[in-house]
């Protein structure tokens, strides 16, 4: 969420030159012999705010592989990992991701790679990362029922019963995350496929740009509910600020029993 006023400060640079009330198109020239373009002192604000949503974009999608890193390292060490905190772990993650999202943030604003190569070498990536986080999901899926109903016979402690149970609930975290981060791409990647293949009237297009904006912009506000709704002290904060009328019907809702009831019940 803090993040999110990077994108924000991007947006205020950005708006005056995407509305066209600064205009820079006579202050961009090009060298042929070297190849170097030289840009007004206008043009500055405008490549600041470029950079600043590359990195804010890049940081979103190199959040999950960073989370399944970290969760796979815990997965190693479950023995220990909670009793011994491994910060370096977390910070090393933290420093890649920033270094990484900034690099390829710079190259994305000197045009060195295509819309294409983007997409696709991002593809890859994220379907990697989503099918090492369904094998890490599924393994721990399996430590833990076997913990719970079996851990004396698997001769399992209550150090690594505990840290089964983390992973699992920060890997339902992260799939909830990830399919509303799906959800809201694939809405905006419509929008903007649509202006571009010509399918609807003129009259639409600022319409289709505008809406795939607010995708990108407010993401928060669709992405931070669904989360809240899966730890009980955001719940009841969030719970707190939402009408009655929806209140009740927030809090009647069908909870999910925990995997315990679950074990009891198959045991009996």
């Amino acid at each position: 969420m803090g993040q999110w006023f990077e994108c924000l400060v991007a947006r205020i640079l950005i708006i005056p030159y995407q509305e066209g009330w600064i205009a820079i198109k006579d202050t961009v020239i090009e060298d042929p012999s070297t190849g170097n373009v030289q840009v007004s002192l206008l043009f500055i604000p405008l490549l600041i705010g470029g950079f600043l949503r590359s990195h804010y974009i890049l940081s979103l999608a190199l959040f999950i592989p960073c989370v399944v890193i970290e969760r796979i390292i815990a997965s190693l060490f479950i023995r220990t990992y909670e009793k011994h905190p491994r910060i370096y772990v977390s910070t090393t993650m933290l420093t890649c991701s920033h270094l990484l999202s900034i690099f390829l943030s710079y190259k994305t604003v000197q045009w060195r790679y295509s819309y294409f190569q983007i997409i696709i070498t991002f593809t890859l990536v994220l379907s990697t990362t989503v099918t090492i986080f369904a094998i890490l999901y599924a393994y721990n899926s399996s430590v833990t029922r076997r913990l719970e109903l079996q851990h004396r016979r698997y001769g399992y402690h209550l150090g690594k019963r505990f840290q089964a149970k983390e992973n699992l609930k920060s890997l339902k975290l992260v799939r909830r995350i990830t399919v509303v981060g799906i959800f809201l791409f694939l809405v905006a990647a419509l929008f903007i496929a649509l202006v571009a293949s010509q399918l609807l009237p003129n009259g639409f297009h600022r319409i289709s740009l505008q809406l795939s904006e607010i995708v990108l912009n407010l993401n928060p506000l669709f992405v931070i509910p669904p989360v809240a709704v899966r730890i009980p002290l955001w719940k009841s904060k969030l719970t707190a600020t939402i009408p009655s009328i929806f209140r009740k019907r927030l809090s009647c809702s069908q909870s999910v029993r925990p995997l315990e009831y679950r074990a009891r019940r198959t045991v009996t």
